[in-house]
């Protein structure tokens, strides 16, 4: 599914976000799953102005919208996986801040 979301308009922009969550949660030994970050970002304002789809074709908006928990097994395969992971190998962030679905 990522090989149709452009990297620099998409990916980056929602990276940026999610950095902030992430670098907070480590500073502050929170521990949320994946999906809280991403509603997390969506409550961005920033983000919202700069997003060009239609939110209501998001099944993750609408999942932010009910407040639905969302499990998805091998996370940490998926582009946003590999950045939290790439920057937590860098000692950017804590590794801990994302529990895993187990």
């Amino acid at each position: 599914t990522d090989v149709c979301i452009p990297e620099e308009k998409a990916v980056r922009e929602l990276e940026t976000h999610l950095m902030d969550a992430w670098k907070h949660a480590s500073m502050n030994s929170i521990r949320n799953l994946p999906h809280q970050y991403f509603f997390e970002a969506l409550q961005s304002e920033s983000l919202m102005n700069n997003c060009d789809g239609d939110r209501q074709s998001s099944w993750v908006y609408a999942a932010f919208e009910l407040d639905l928990p969302i499990f998805v097994p091998g996370w940490e395969d998926s582009t946003m996986g590999n950045i939290f992971a790439a920057r937590s190998l860098e000692g950017q962030i804590n590794s801990d801040c994302v529990l895993s679905g187990i």
